[in-house]
Order: structure tokens, then sequence, then C-alpha cells
């Protein structure tokens, strides 16, 4: 009767759960796979989109595994961790602390999705079922342990759903095959590439996105580094905290990004660790060029720039490179001696749905600026003279371009003129 019941499931998850496009899918078939892992790659988007194990495996000369996924919660690390070092000889990790993903809410338990991506491609175990059993409430077991059961109501509903069960029939998806899409490909052993690019200065974000403020930091988030921490000592684990480069358009709109490695710093002292925390934010300018071309948006490396990082990433863990050479002390004094840049917009929306725009800059007090409105009908209207005041009033409902010129506060100031053309 057990055997027709889980048959019965397995067969309805076919048909009903729609993972055609999961990398999660094609990243945990790999792991359980392995012959075995040295190092381990763990965290969320930014480990996935940054370590590309190719690249690690040749340069470090052992087997790598990335296992990040799309926001992966602290507490799912941890049982990820768990997993791993029950199964392989697990000889060093890796874990990305990324500031975002540390907050509240995005590490809110009440959402399951960033759990489900790892646990429904985990296999049976004591782990996985206490995990879920804990993560849960009562009603929402049959979701936790029956994926189909998850997705029932929809499957009639949602032209994804016949569209990811064609894709199911293909060679590709029985052999874990992930297909290459415009933009991005699966690149094997859990890392991901884009081709996608920003231009200079061509960063453009909500500013709810980039608030800085420790106070967001996830109690549980905290709770599960501790764990991490725990377990690791237990278990003769080693483990280098770090955190991937994200773009300085990023770490300027957080503004006091220098408060969150202080953070770490000490979580991980008061936690009892003496593992290092290493954030390669902090590389030094000759290391790490300032540009946007690396990165597929504000906080995600592309495949250059992943491949460039994990360059760097290498040669400092093969000791080619010492921490003295490569980083920096501190971020404020990283780009205290950089040239004045232009990096892109922010914008707050406001009641009347009209937005806020500022300019996001590293040095705004060298810069004069004039922003403009191309709509999609009609003629360009400029918003902010030249000046060197950051903000501007984007109007409701405005659709078309943003023309932004800036020019350094000096005698040759012409001279020095660039424009950038951003898309609203």
């Amino acid at each position: 009767m057990t055997a027709v019941f889980v048959l019965t499931w397995k067969v309805l998850r076919f048909f009903v759960v729609n993972d055609a496009d999961s990398y999660t899918r094609v990243t945990m078939h790999e792991f359980y796979n392995q012959e075995n892992t040295d190092i381990l790659f763990m965290g969320a988007s930014h480990c996935y989109r940054g370590f590309n194990t190719e690249i690690t495996d040749e340069m470090l000369g052992v087997n790598t595994f990335n296992l990040g996924s799309s926001a992966q919660g602290m507490d799912v690390t941890y049982l990820l961790l768990r997993e791993a070092d029950k199964r392989y000889d697990i000889k060093h990790v890796y874990l990305d602390l990324s500031y975002n993903n540390a907050l509240k809410e995005i590490s809110d338990s009440s959402s399951l999705t960033k759990t489900y991506i790892i646990t429904d491609y985990m296999h049976p175990s004591i782990r996985k079922t206490v995990y879920l059993l804990g993560k849960t409430e009562a009603e929402n077991y049959p979701n936790s342990f029956l994926p189909a059961r998850r997705d029932w109501e929809r499957v009639f509903n949602d032209k994804k759903y016949a569209q990811g069960l064609k894709a199911k029939f293909t060679a590709e998806y029985r052999n874990y095959a992930y297909p290459d899409n415009e933009t991005e490909r699966y690149m094997g052993k859990g890392f991901v590439g884009s081709d996608e690019y920003i231009a200079e200065g061509g960063f453009v974000n909500d500013e709810e996105d980039e608030t800085f403020d420790l106070n967001r930091i996830d109690d549980d988030w905290i709770k599960s580094v501790k764990n991490i921490v725990r377990y690791c000592n237990k278990n003769d684990i080693d483990i280098t905290f770090i955190s991937v480069p994200v773009s300085s358009y990023r770490l300027m709109c957080y503004g006091e990004y220098d408060k969150y490695i202080a953070c770490v710093n000490d979580l991980l002292k008061e936690a009892g660790s003496d593992a290092e925390y290493v954030d390669f934010n902090l590389l030094k300018e000759e290391y790490w060029e300032d540009t946007a071309v690396l990165y597929k948006d504000s906080n995600h490396l592309n495949k250059e720039g992943a491949e460039r990082f994990d360059r760097i990433f290498c040669d400092w863990v093969n000791g080619k490179k010492t921490g003295e050479e490569l980083f920096d002390d501190s971020i404020a004094g990283k780009y205290a001696s950089m040239p004045a840049a232009f990096y892109g917009i922010k914008y707050k929306v406001e009641e009347d749905q009209s937005r806020t725009g500022k300019l996001v800059m590293n040095h705004p007090e060298e810069l004069l600026s004039r922003v403009s409105l191309l709509p999609e009908e009609g003629e360009e209207v400029t918003v902010k003279e030249w000046g060197k005041e950051l903000t501007f009033v984007i109007p409701k409902e405005f659709k078309g371009e943003c023309r932004i010129e800036v020019k350094k506060d000096t005698e040759e100031d012409e001279q020095t003129k660039k424009v950038y053309i951003i898309q609203l």
C-alpha cells in the first residue's frame, strides 16, 4: 500500500510540478552524483552567479561545487551544510554573507518558496524531515512533503504548466541538461553565467530596495550563522565567510556599508568563530575595476564578472596574492581615493505616483549634472539644470528615457562632460 501511495505521488509530481526551468533541480542532481566534493561554495544568488566551478576546479586543483540557490535562507544553508558533510569529505566551505540576503524581508520564514527550491530536490532523510516539520505549520505539511499538492489548483489555469509539461518529455529534461536561453546558461555544478551587462552609468532601482539599516538584519539569520559556526567547530570543518562583490552603485546606495562589515566580524566573534570574514567589496581598484559591465544588475555578477572575480579569489586562496595586497581597509577609504564617477539613479515613488529621482555618485561634491526627460511622445524636458543638486522629479506615468549629463566642477569642465541615457 505504501509503495502504491509513493508511486502515485511521484507520478502526480511529474505531471503537476512545473520545474522544467529550475536551476536547482539540476544543481541538486549533480550535487548527489559527485565522487567527492573538496570545496563547497554556499549562499544565495551572489554565490551561484559568482563561482564558476570550471575555473575554481582548474585553479585550485580540487573538485569544487557551487551549492548556492536563489534567496537561500541561512537556515537552508545550515541544512545543506549538514547534508554535504554527511555525504562528502568537505575540506573547506566558503559561505557568502551578502547584506541583502540577511534582511528580515528576505529571511521571512512565512515565505517557503526559497525553502522548497532546495528541499523539493533533497533526498529523503531525517534531517530534511525534522527541518520541514519545524519550518512548517501543521496545516501546511501536505505542501511541504507532497509538492504536487502545492501546485494542484494552478494546473488548469496556467498556460506555463502546459509548456512545462511538454518540456518534461524532452531528452534535456530527462538528462538534467538545462536548456540555454538568450542571455544566460547553466554552466555546471551550480554556476549560472549571464551574458547581460549594465552600461556605464546605467543602474536604476527603486530606492526602497537600497535602504541600509542594520536593524533590518533578521534574528533567524543571525541564529543560523551561529549554528553554522558551532557545527563547523564541532566537526572540524574549515570555513571562511566571504562577500562576493556587488556594484559600486549598490555600495553608494547603502552609504554606510562599513558598518555591515563590522557587524559580521562582531557576530562571528560572538559566535566563537576563529573563521575569517573576507569582504571582496574591499578589493583595491587596481585588482577590481570600477565598471558596471561586470554586472548583470546592481547586485549580481555576470559571466565575465564571475570569471574575473574567481581568478582573483583563487589567487588569494592559493596564496599568490595576500590580503594586504588585495584589500583596502574600508569601503570609505577605498572610494575616497577613487576618481569621481556617476553610477545611475534611484527613485522613490510618492503618494501621487510621481517619482523622486536621485543621482548616485561616489563624489557628488566634485561633479555638476543636468537631467532631462525624453518622453516616448513629445519634446525633451529639462527637470534639473546644471548644478550639484542630486534630486529631480519624474512625473506620474512618465514613459521614456532619462538623459543625464555629468561633468567635473573645474575650469575645463566641458572637456570632462559625459552623457548617460537610462530607460525608465
